[in-house]
């Protein structure tokens, strides 16, 4: 039985960080294909500059158009209320009933934030693979997780050192940095043609940045 790679999070915007993370999970362990899964209402952070969930998958399809084996799922849009990881696996557990999962994410993502029923979460995955991200350190969760009884499937990923992060996108919009060479061309492009992330000046003009 093969496994899938599942990528959950915000993607407010999708970037590089994110793309090559995916890639390295997919040959780490000889994964089928990786599926990006953009949160509806994100259950631990409120983000008030969360753009609607249909530019945010939009914007996963056109970053990962080129590989094929990356895949975009709305699942988590499609449902009301929080987007809870667990009832995502459960969800798709019984729509790929040959499949088994393996859940990928940052390392400051499960250090941050309380993971609901995240033992059942474990016990229902094959491999739950945390990547290090910039100044936080695998002894920090290795500590967190000592208590569950599923921590022996929790693995741990060192990737290029790619330290590049949606909130700073999104503040580099904003004043009008470029982003070039942090985001796919085609996702910067859509999100200046849609003007997304752009605060309007004092002068009550739009500011456009620099692509």
């Amino acid at each position: 039985m093969s496994d899938i790679g599942i990528m959950g999070g915000t993607f407010n915007p999708v970037h590089y960080g994110h793309l090559i993370a995916a890639e390295e999970a997919l040959n780490f362990l000889n994964l089928e294909k990786v599926l990006f899964i953009p949160n509806s209402i994100p259950p631990h952070k409120h983000d008030p500059e969360l753009i609607s969930g249909e530019y945010r998958l939009e914007m996963l399809k056109l970053a990962i158009a080129s590989n094929p084996k990356f895949e975009v799922s709305d699942i988590e849009l499609k449902r009301s209320g929080p987007s809870y990881s667990i009832d995502t696996v459960d969800e798709l557990i019984k729509t790929y009933k040959d499949k088994s999962f393996v859940f990928i994410t940052g390392l400051d993502a499960v250090l941050n934030s309380e993971w609901h029923r995240f033992d059942e979460l474990l016990e229902k995955l094959t491999y739950f693979l945390t990547i290090e991200r910039s100044g936080l350190s695998f002894e920090s969760l290795e500590k967190k997780m000592k208590p569950l009884k599923n921590r022996d499937k929790i693995l741990f990923l060192q990737i290029p050192g790619v330290d590049i992060s949606s909130t700073d996108i999104r503040f580099r919009v904003e004043e009008g940095k470029s982003i070039r060479y942090l985001v796919p061309d085609e996702v910067r492009d859509y999100i200046y043609k849609n003007k997304f992330y752009i605060k309007k000046k004092e002068n009550n003009q739009p500011y456009f940045g620099v692509r």
